[in-house]
């Protein structure tokens, strides 16, 4: 465990008596995560929702109170995953925007699009 800390210590050495450098890498490095975060999250919603409406379909086209049950499981764990999903991400934005006013994070909410070829 020493000799990790030790050539850890020694690897940022010149990336400290360089400090103006680490603040721009770890900003880049943050909005990266801001914005492959922006961009999973609706991903993920969109999932919830399509597993919520496959319980909604299993249950519709169930025939037998067994099978009406695990639709309704599904249904369930659907809605609930929904609702975390929506209000962690609610919390993280009011979180955020709490803590920096003022900055500009339009890139963290812009929404993913499907790529279009254009011909010249």
């Amino acid at each position: 465990m020493k000799k990790t800390s030790a050539f850890l210590a020694a690897a940022m050495l010149p990336a400290v008596a360089l400090a103006a450098g680490i603040s721009s890498g770890i900003v880049n490095i943050l909005s990266l995560i801001s914005n492959v975060i922006g961009m999973l999250v609706p991903i993920l919603i969109g999932l919830g929702l399509v597993y919520f409406l496959w319980g909604v379909i299993q249950y519709v086209i169930a025939g037998n109170e067994e099978a009406k049950k695990g639709a309704k499981q599904v249904m369930l764990y659907g809605l609930l995953g929904l609702f975390v999903m929506v209000g962690v991400w609610g919390i993280i934005n009011l979180v955020g925007d709490t803590v920096f006013q003022g900055v500009s994070t339009s890139a963290a909410k812009s929404y993913p699009t499907v790529p279009t070829i254009t011909t010249n």
